[in-house]
């Protein structure tokens, strides 16, 4: 009898062990590891960047600052394989993953801190899921929380639980001079700030961005925000096009209001166009159809569904109405959204750019997937020179373009118009290093003034080619 108790505390002891065990392992973190190339010649450059290819790798990228590049030093970041993040929910004592790049503020007195991240992300199409972000008291909350004179492309993030203090996107928290491209989230946005939060299913607040080819199908949860928006809640001096939101927004409660906007909250000196909304949420009695704020911009061929949203009112506030320019903004019912002769009749690109499928994204119009980057050496190589960008944008009728050399060489500067005529050669020489600025004052090559519209700046030195927008509004 003594033996038989004897077996049965030594039987209990040892799966307590075992129990013990497996919830060590269950609950350890993966630890921050270096990309497999790290120790490369060259790593981290656009020939061999660094590969990111499970979460170990991906967590030295979010914890390892110095890699996130600053005025001398820009790094290139390639993804591998799919990650799969459920873990990050465990850690940080529960702040889960930590947003790449950031932007900190302490009151009072109110100090901003930044470190963006500066480099180059290409996501390569493959996934990361289920990543977990709970940063309460953050301020440019996302997957990114800041970047400066990016690059993020390829980037999709599925089931994704991300929640913060106040401009809390998907992708990127506050994007400043940067592209985003071929991206797109899925996935539940929260903010613990009621009195003057800001979610957005892609971007918090963006300045000067290039944003295209993406879309989000996020669930944002309005009950603890002020303003809730498809895609971008400010947008600022940039560009949306090819782009849409196909998500649902959680409304706020009986005593909370809560503003609502199919695609952005606001848009200042923007250009909008080619993009879409649906959603199921049309019991919000503050929801415009695409912005709320529009001022000194340009939307056009840009649609939502009137049924799904319950909707006829597009745009809340037009502010200098005699400077914006709005053509080709439609609601439509939810059968109309989902034939293609509905927006190829308004210029979209159903060849290489939009396809329709009743078995895909509910039947409505869905980005075809753009071939990214699969061979680490065919990156472009970062050019002896940069076109940093033009202001006034929109102008009228002056704006001035500021570049960059630094390798002396011959240059160009032209200027082409939406179907890509050449407009203006504003500069054709032999430049040495140094920072230039050039003006244009709208008119084209034989001295005529030019009309409203976009119209793009190319630089290109031998092989090396960089392009932005602009807007002329007059």
């Amino acid at each position: 009898m003594k033996n038989q108790k004897i077996k049965s505390i030594f039987i209990l002891i040892v799966m307590f062990v075992i129990f013990f065990m497996m919830n060590i392992s269950m609950f350890a973190e993966t630890n921050a590891e270096l990309p497999e190339n790290f120790y490369e010649y060259n790593s981290g450059s656009a020939e061999n960047p660094f590969m990111i290819s499970n979460l170990g790798n991906l967590r030295w990228l979010s914890e390892t600052e110095e890699f996130w590049g600053n005025d001398d030093n820009q790094y290139f970041f390639i993804q591998t394989a799919d990650i799969d993040a459920t873990e990050t929910k465990l850690w940080n004592f529960g702040s889960g993953f930590s947003p790449i790049g950031h932007a900190s503020i302490t009151t009072p007195p109110i100090i901003v801190e930044r470190n963006d991240f500066r480099g180059n992300f290409n996501g390569n199409n493959f996934l990361i899921s289920n990543l977990y972000i709970n940063e309460n008291s953050e301020l440019f909350v996302g997957f990114f929380g800041g970047i400066y004179l990016a690059d993020i492309s390829f980037l999709r993030i599925e089931n994704a639980e991300i929640r913060g203090y106040a401009f809390i996107g998907g992708i990127v928290g506050q994007s400043r001079e940067s592209s985003i491209r071929n991206s797109s989230f899925s996935g539940k946005i929260y903010s613990n700030n009621p009195l003057d939060a800001s979610i957005a299913g892609l971007i918090g607040i963006s300045d000067n961005t290039i944003i295209e080819f993406c879309y989000s199908t996020a669930i944002l949860d309005g009950n603890n925000a002020a303003t809730i928006s498809g895609l971008v809640s400010v947008l600022m001096r940039g560009s949306l096009i090819n782009s849409y939101f196909n998500g649902d927004f959680v409304n706020g409660s009986n005593n909370h209001i809560t503003t609502t906007s199919g695609l952005v909250m606001m848009a200042i000196s923007t250009v909008i166009e080619n993009c879409y909304v649906s959603t199921t949420s049309k019991q919000n009695p503050n929801f415009f159809g695409l912005v709320g704020a529009f001022q000194l911009s340009v939307i056009k061929n840009t649609f939502w569904d009137i049924e799904t949203t319950g909707l006829e009112e597009p745009i809340g506030i037009i502010q200098g109405e005699e400077w914006c320019i709005v053509e080709n903004i439609n609601g439509l019912l939810s059968y109309q959204m989902k034939i293609q002769n509905t927006f190829i009749e308004f210029g979209w690109d159903f060849e290489s750019i939009w396809d329709i499928d009743p078995e895909n994204n509910d039947g409505y119009p869905f980005l075809r997937t753009y071939e990214p980057i699969t061979s680490t050496n065919d990156f472009v190589i970062n050019p002896s020179f940069m076109l940093i960008g033009n202001y006034p944008n929109p102008f009228n009728p002056e704006t001035i373009i500021k570049y960059s050399i630094d390798n002396p060489g011959y240059v160009s500067i032209d200027i082409y118009n939406i179907r890509g005529q050449k407009v203006r050669n504003l500069l054709n020489s032999f430049m040495d290093r140094g920072e230039y600025y050039l003006m244009w004052n709208g008119r084209d090559d034989d001295g005529f003034e030019v009309g409203s519209a976009v119209y793009f700046y190319m630089m290109r030195s031998g092989e090396q080619v960089t392009v932005r927008r602009m807007v002329l509004l007059k």
